[in-house]
């Protein structure tokens, strides 16, 4: 049976466990706050990040778990136009729900449902299908450097990429949801030059990457206070340098220990967002510096287990899945955590496994499901 290669991906799968497991604690310590204010939301809160999130995940995860590649490359399009119809639902009213100045969720009367997640994960199946096709198979390095050497024109490979990412670009900002647009465009870039890109293709990214940012700090001013606030925080303490201000308060106060698991102050009212992209200040209150570098650890070891696992893979898509899965979510994390302790602008995004967002902890989940499911089937004839 395939459950007995559990070896192959044991620490893979330990690491993701004590992200998640250690995650939900800071998760309930920082609901407290909510508690504090309205119990009938902290139990709403709550049983999504449980229902949705957890044992929806976790159910859909096992299910994928068993499904074979090929499922995958068959879906992979019709599963993309889906979800990008989905996100298109979100601006229609009655259907989108607006909060915070941005439409990013599907009303489904009994929850909320986030349908830029689902883009991003079905954006890398999609992408991973085309890109797959057309050359050897990634590990066959030698052959591989010749193929991409002779196919090397920017109307098969450039072009995709760019197409892809402009779609993408104009369902996100759409929503204000520059964040997501920042971590799957990462993601969908690194798989392209994983998969065998020229380097010269680099430096036209860079300056496209470049000149779209110049694009729209002009026309997001948010966009352009977060970079002020970056560069020079004392700029307005009271508006948008709060955030960042109260978040190194919270990782300043923790000290090397912490103050203790549920005994963190700036939750309650001073910490902006103490459940999403701000609840690693929580962390860094409670546990201290010790505390902040373990998740970064756990976070570089997850990264490192997943990338060991691509050794037991045969096929090309696969391999970009798992790659673009996996860098997509550490890029994640990081992005949220350079953003709180001030190392990059603050991106706004959440904290993978952490953070609150059922429709987000349910997709996470789920992929690991996948990931693990790919790897347990193209094992089984290595071993």
């Amino acid at each position: 049976m395939r459950i007995k290669n559990v070896f192959i991906y044991k620490p893979f799968f330990i690491t993701f466990l004590v992200i998640l497991g250690l995650g939900f604690l800071v998760f309930l310590s920082s609901l407290f706050s909510v508690l504090s204010e309205s119990k009938q939301l902290f139990f709403e809160i709550l049983i999504s990040q449980v229902a949705m999130g957890l044992i929806g995940g976790a159910l859909v995860g096992w299910v994928l778990f068993y499904i074979p590649p090929r499922f995958y490359e068959k879906v992979a399009y019709p599963l993309f136009i889906f979800a990008v119809v989905l996100s298109l639902l979100v601006f229609i009213p009655g259907l989108g729900v607006y909060h915070g100045g941005a439409h990013r969720w599907l009303n489904l009367g009994f929850t909320t449902f986030q349908p830029g997640e689902l883009l991003k994960v079905a954006a890398i199946l999609a992408f991973a299908k085309f890109f797959s096709t057309r050359v050897p198979r990634i590990h066959h390095k030698k052959h591989a450097e010749e193929e991409v050497s002779e196919k090397s024109s920017w109307k098969e490979m450039f072009l995709p990429l760019a197409t892809m990412l402009c779609v993408l670009a104009g369902i996100f900002l759409g929503q204000r949801d520059t964040d997501n647009l920042v971590v799957i465009s990462s993601a969908l870039i690194i798989m392209y030059f994983v998969w065998g890109a020229p380097l010269k293709h680099f430096g036209a990214l860079l300056i496209g990457g470049i000149a779209s940012l110049g694009a729209l700090v002009l026309a997001r001013p948010y966009v352009l206070a977060r970079f002020k606030t970056f560069w020079s925080p004392e700029i307005d303490p009271l508006g948008a340098s709060y955030q960042v201000r109260q978040s190194l308060i919270a990782i300043g106060s923790g000290g090397l220990w912490g103050k203790g698991y549920g005994m963190s102050i700036q939750k309650f009212s001073y910490l902006p967002e103490p459940l999403g992209d701000s609840i690693f200040a929580v962390i860094g209150e409670e546990f201290g510096f010790i505390g902040t570098i373990l998740l970064i650890t756990l976070f570089i070891l997850f990264l490192y287990f997943g990338m060991r696992q691509l050794r037991f893979i045969h096929g090309n898509f696969e391999r970009l899945v798992i790659i673009g899965v996996i860098c997509g979510i550490v890029m994640q994390a990081f992005l949220n955590i350079g953003g709180v302790i001030q190392i990059f602008p603050m991106a706004g995004n959440a904290l993978p496994f952490v953070s609150q967002g059922g429709t987000a902890l349910f997709l996470h989940i789920a992929s690991i499901g996948m990931i693990l499911g790919l790897v347990s089937h193209n094992a089984r004839g290595k071993i």
